[in-house]
């Protein structure tokens, strides 16, 4: 899917953690599934509980934030 790519790596590195893993503190797992049934809103991503459709690098990184309680996750 067109710009799926570059958000996922975007979000990998912001928060460093890598496809099909979960951050040490267990906040936040970045899964890949091929269908959520939102076809017709592709890119689609889903942050805490909300799908976001048409998504953007820029949009999903906000919200994952803002799920996170509006930081990005420190790393020692």
């Amino acid at each position: 899917m067109k710009g799926v790519e570059e958000i996922i790596q975007a979000v990998e590195r912001e928060f460093k953690v890598k496809r099909g893993e979960t951050t040490p503190d267990r906040k936040l797992s970045v899964f890949i599934t091929r269908c959520i049934g939102a076809c017709a809103m592709a890119p689609n991503m889903v942050v805490d509980d909300e799908v976001i459709g048409k998504a953007t690098k820029k949009l999903v990184l906000e919200k994952i934030k803002l799920a996170l309680g509006g930081v990005k996750r420190e790393t020692s």
